[in-house]
């Protein structure tokens, strides 16, 4: 059995909140290669899922009129949410390495350059509070599959 990987994006953008993923101001096309690209450089990293994460299409531009995207595995809350997590930290990467993010940090009024790099600062420590998060409830699956916390 499969899961539509709508269930995935769906419990993504309920964790964040951007523009950049509204009909307004992207196509669906647009928004559906960037939430795509986003899965499959977050289910690299659940190495511990014994499920199938690899997905029938791996671009938006090859699927066919009609089809949706599945992910191969029949995956449960606990594994999805994990894969959720995993995509917020590959969102937050390219924002935190963004040259714009850099560049204001590096201005001349002291205001300004204390106030960016307290940004910057708050942005680091959000992206590695988001691995450890995802990291830990990885560790978390790999003992609860394994029968590890069974009494």
């Amino acid at each position: 059995m499969s899961t539509n990987i709508e269930k995935v994006y769906n419990r993504f953008l309920n964790k964040i909140s951007d523009y950049k993923y509204s009909l307004t101001f992207s196509s669906k096309e647009e928004i559906e290669s960037s939430l795509l690209d986003l899965y499959l450089s977050a289910s690299t990293h659940f190495i511990q899922c014994r499920k199938d994460l690899s997905t029938n299409y791996d671009s938006v531009e090859s699927l066919p009129l009609d089809e949706y995207i599945f992910i191969n595995g029949d995956l449960n809350g606990r594994e999805i949410e994990i894969l959720t997590k995993l995509m917020l930290v590959e969102y937050m990467r390219p924002i935190i390495i963004r040259n714009e993010t850099l560049e204001q940090a590096l201005s001349d009024v002291d205001f300004v350059i204390y106030s960016q790099a307290n940004h910057i600062n708050q942005l680091q420590s959000l992206f590695e509070n988001l691995k450890r998060e995802a990291n830990s409830d990885m560790v978390e699956y790999s003992y609860l599959e394994t029968g590890a916390y069974d009494n």
